[in-house]
């Protein structure tokens, strides 16, 4: 992006380059930024949970820290309250429940560039899961809803090594190539095609995700989201606007004549007021002066 430079460690993104082991690299960058940080930096944006902020005392730039994640892991929750009055931002309103004793001075949701995520041209009947094939990601109910409505549904996303029984076991037997597709793990361009064509995508989602990287990106591209009321889902979407909120799959099957009457102009206009790299930058930039007001 224009005015902004860069210093890395490596010549490659973790994702393409041949390494097993990253949290060396990743170490290594936060030494190699933080040794920057008194030369022109006014203040220090940490996106990598906790391991900047046990070596907050050997920088005198403040710092402020996003959470990507619950917080409730065991280490992480540790460091995270041991530091409570340090400036946390949030990535959705609801993940604060997790741990509200921190000193949170904003919540900013990820951004979503709408110069990639697009509505299609024409819209087939079909819906989408795309991410890691996964149980608490409620993959097996967007098969179960896929068979109640006899509306095809089209699978795309990693399956880890300790997720292959489950893949085995849950997920391979109803694939039938007509009403449940699995096409792997599929080129980020590819996965936006596939999201922007779709009927609906399903998040019927069995634990509280902080928020929902693919919710935005679908409703960027005016693809409404069929999505339980669990963590960020009834914050990140508008009942009957960006999708609808169903608690179970019989409730999804019984409200699936819905999605036919959202606007898909309006939906992805919902999400831009969210989600747009112009709305979070703004968003951060607030964060940011207030912080170093009270520093």
């Amino acid at each position: 992006y224009p005015g902004v430079s860069t210093v890395s460690i490596l010549d490659h993104p973790f994702g393409e380059h041949p390494i097993s082991d990253t949290h060396a690299w990743e170490m290594m960058h936060i030494a190699e930024a933080l040794g920057h940080a008194h030369e022109s930096v006014d203040i220090l944006h940490n996106h990598l949970q906790f391991y900047p902020i046990t070596m907050r005392r050997f920088v005198r730039v403040p710092m402020v820290t996003t959470i990507h994640s619950t917080g409730l892991e065991e280490s992480e929750k540790a460091v995270f309250l041991r530091h409570k009055d340090l400036p946390y931002i949030s990535i959705s309103n609801d993940v604060r429940k997790h741990l509200p004793d921190l000193n949170w001075v904003g919540t900013v949701y990820n951004g979503v560039d709408f110069e990639v995520f697009k509505p299609a041209k024409r819209v087939k009947n079909y819906m989408v899961y795309a991410g890691r094939i996964r149980p608490e990601k409620g993959v097996h109910h967007a098969i179960a809803l896929a068979e109640k409505t006899r509306t095809p549904l089209c699978l795309a996303g990693i399956i880890q090594p300790h997720m292959e029984q489950y893949f085995e076991l849950e997920i391979k037997p109803h694939i039938d190539g007509k009403l449940v597709t699995y096409l792997g793990n599929l080129s980020p361009k590819k996965v936006q095609a596939l999201v922007a064509q779709a009927k609906a995508y399903v998040a019927l989602n069995e634990w509280e995700e902080p928020f929902g990287n693919a919710i935005a990106e679908a409703m960027a591209c005016g693809t409404p989201v069929i999505a339980t009321p669990k963590g960020s889902h009834c914050e990140l979407i508008d009942d009957k606007i960006g999708g609808i909120i169903v608690a179970t799959v019989d409730e999804a099957v019984a409200r699936f004549g819905e999605l036919g009457h959202i606007d898909r102009k309006k939906c992805r206009e919902t999400a831009e007021r969210r989600y747009s790299l112009p709305v979070i930058t703004q968003s951060l930039l607030a964060v940011f002066e207030k912080v170093l007001a009270q520093t």
